[in-house]
């Protein structure tokens, strides 16, 4: 009787369980194909390759940079661990295979990645210092090591030849002889350049030109060519002679490429603007050997103490200079405005034009602020009453527009460097940019948005200057942070956001005295703007059209804008397919991002030494960044160095959702006042070091929810 009322029992809860057992095998359709679909694909990714380039940081960790047929899928780079790199180094061309990342906290933050396999380097040689090599008992053994100055490169670096006049300390240039396997491996090289001792000023100089592959001197025959040209007369022939009108050039005092003039005349519809810049094409032909050099600079480099030209001098600063009382030949636009400032019409010109005065931003200013008093007022006497009056007028109305549209101005302080008779910097002081500066500005974005136009409309070829929508998962991380400084960031999407509602952040965190700290974290969230040959909006100047026509001297771009507008004027062919278009596009792109770098690069060098004179001195500044490592400070002179978090008392925690750090009694965070003291000035890494003091920090906020804090290399603390 037992046993039976058992088995009864068994069989009831048998029965209880197969509906159980039904439910989840008829768990809602679609539910269960999209968690399908979804682990699918998740695992066909882990499983399989893809290539892109390696992106190294000081730290030993790397990033995973998409090849642009990926950054749809990934539009984030992705974090690389120390162990994972597998030799690779900065630049590398790479195939990685992808894992789930356990620590991920964001939806667009899934994986981790590990280089498979390295399929091109990109590193040929490397800049550091010699170091005498220990003792060793092989005969073998290297006499020196060398010590990067890249950060980036954290191995042991073996000098396996070296010239006789080879000396410890002195800075070297590196031909790589043997690369790692990995990542802890060491690298092999010999000497190929001795530059001089590492801390002088002029051999890290030539360090920073040769590493960027900086073409610093013209081939003899492209400087025999441009002689030749530059001794053309400038005959009126077919153009439009326009030196009966006022024109003139504005620029900084120190200029010597002058390649924009501007006029300015009252009309019934609004304003005629006239834009005339120097016809470089008329003296470099296409194809020619000159054309060929400036192809590979593709634009001039302007550095504290000098310019490498993208053309010779006697071209840059002669012959297609716009100097004052001299005829020249000139591509002109002129632009007809209506009173709101919007584009009526333009029609381009090849013409002839005289300068009548060599404007100076700061004269111009001065004269601005003070009137008839300034002492400049008499060299510009034909701009007066009337002329320069009315370009302000414009200016005001052009700015207004762009105000109104959205296009974002990022008023962030710049330095002008002053140096002394030693060649060093003597001081550093605010550049002012005043309303001549502004005005040319605003004269300069509408004939390039003119021309743009023009080319669009006439379905001609074009070089396009374009800047694309931020990314969404970036910009997503920026508003986070926002919000965390109590901006309204509600209205924004991430996905549709417009120029204009960035605009309008970036006013707010004006007003709350945050953009020195914010402006720059939301610039890094923007695409960089680069050259296309295929139209599209620039997102950061709110147009739908845009190209660079206005400094052929000094961009390549430029030029090839206007070749392609003369071709249309003169009713030729435009010799330009394609496929050409795509190829000038990319380079011009890749010299500028180049010359941005080495320019930056420079400017720090200079900086650096500047920072050396004050070793032991505190000085006032502002939190401009926070890592999990430091925070970063920018002085009121404007140089910028770090604070360790190793010197800082007690146990900090870095807050990665707010860039904030946590520790004993208080909190560092973005845009905040501290007092630093300069303890170091790395010449060679062109790093400063500061140390904070009195008052420590700020008080206290909110502490992070975790005790464990995730830092940047995906480890917790």
């Amino acid at each position: 009787m037992a046993l039976g009322k058992r088995n009864e029992s068994m069989k009831q809860k048998k029965k209880q369980r197969k509906p159980k057992k039904y439910a989840n095998a008829r768990r809602p359709q679609k539910e269960q194909r999209e968690k399908g679909a979804q682990g699918r694909a998740s695992e066909r990714r882990e499983k399989a390759l893809f290539a892109g380039t390696f992106s190294a940081s000081r730290r030993g960790f790397g990033f995973f940079v998409p090849s642009d047929e990926l950054r749809q899928t990934f539009p984030e780079d992705i974090f690389i661990p120390a162990e994972k790199t597998g030799g690779a180094m900065q630049g590398d061309a790479v195939l990685v295979f992808l894992q789930k990342d356990r620590f991920a906290r964001d939806a667009h933050r899934v994986y981790i990645a590990a280089v498979a396999k390295i399929i091109q380097r990109a590193v040929k040689t490397v800049s550091g210092v010699l170091c005498a090599a220990p003792a060793a008992e092989s005969r073998k053994a290297p006499a020196f090591l060398l010590q990067p100055t890249d950060l980036r490169i954290d191995r042991t670096v073996y000098v396996d030849q070296a010239p006789p006049s080879a000396q410890p300390g002195q800075l070297v240039s590196l031909a790589i002889t043997s690369y790692p396997d990995t990542a802890d491996a060491p690298l092999h090289g010999d000497v190929v350049r001795i530059y001089g001792d590492a801390a002088a000023r002029g051999a890290n100089y030539e360090s920073i030109l040769e590493a960027a592959g900086v073409r610093t001197d013209f081939p003899p025959q492209a400087i025999a060519y441009a002689q030749q040209r530059a001794q053309r007369r400038v005959m009126k022939k077919q153009r439009l002679d326009l030196r009966d009108k006022i024109i003139f050039t504005i620029d900084s005092e120190s200029a010597k490429d002058l390649d924009d003039a501007v006029s300015v005349e009252r009309t019934e519809q609004g304003y005629l603007l006239g834009v005339h810049i120097a016809d470089v094409s008329e003296y470099v032909a296409a194809g020619s050997c000159l054309d060929e050099e400036a192809y590979l600079r593709g634009n001039s480099i302007y550095f504290v103490d000098r310019v490498i030209p993208m053309l010779p001098q006697a071209l840059s600063n002669g012959s297609c200079s716009l100097n004052g009382g001299v005829s020249r030949y000139a591509l002109s636009a002129l632009i007809s405005l209506d009173k709101a400032g919007n584009i009526l019409s333009c029609e381009l010109h090849e013409s002839i034009i005289r300068s009548a005065v060599r404007g100076v931003y700061s004269e111009l200013n001065d004269i601005t602020a003070r009137g008839k008093a300034s002492p400049y007022y008499r060299k510009y006497a034909k701009l007066f009453p009337h002329v320069y009056p009315t370009m302000c007028e414009l200016y005001e109305i052009l700015s207004e527009k762009h105000r109104r549209a959205g296009a974002l101005d990022f008023d962030t302080e710049e330095s002008r460097f002053v140096l002394g008779e030693d060649g060093e910097i003597a001081k550093i002081v605010p550049a002012q940019r005043g309303v001549a500066e502004r005005l040319i500005e605003q004269f300069m974005l509408c004939a390039n948005e003119a021309v743009a136009l023009w080319l669009h409309a006439r379905g001609l070829p074009c070089i396009y200057r374009i800047h694309e929508q931020p990314d969404a998962a970036r910009l997503s991380d920026f508003l986070q942070l926002a919000r965390e400084y109590s901006l309204d960031v509600s209205k924004i999407d991430p996905e549709y956001v417009t120029p204009l509602q960035l605009q309008t952040l970036m006013t707010r965190a004006k007003e709350r005295g945050l953009s020195e700290a914010l402006d720059p974290l939301l610039l890094r969230c923007l695409a960089k703007a680069k050259y296309a040959s295929v139209s599209a909006p620039h997102f950061g100047l709110a147009t739908e059209y845009y190209c660079h026509f206005t400094s052929p001297i000094r961009r390549y771009s430029d030029l090839c804008v206007h070749r392609i507008v003369k071709a249309a004027l003169r009713n030729t062919k435009v010799a330009l397919s394609a496929q050409k278009a795509a190829r000038i596009a990319q380079q011009c792109s890749e010299c500028e991002t180049n010359a941005m770098t080495v320019e930056r690069d420079i400017e720090d060098l200079y900086r650096v030494r500047y920072m050396e004179k004050f070793i032991g001195q505190t000085m006032q500044g502002c939190v401009s960044s926070v890592c999990s490592f430091g925070f970063f400070v920018r002085a009121e002179n404007t140089c910028e160095g770090i604070v360790p978090i190793a010197s800082l008392a007690g146990v900090w925690q870095y807050d990665e959702k707010r860039a904030r750090l946590f520790g004993p009694g208080g909190v560092i965070a973005l845009g905040q006042r501290v007092t630093v003291s300069v303890e170091a000035a790395d010449t060679l890494r062109r790093r400063v070091t500061f140390s904070l003091v009195g008052p420590k920090t700020e008080k206290a906020a909110e502490a992070p929810k975790s005790d464990t804090v995730r830092h940047q290399d995906g480890k917790k603390d």
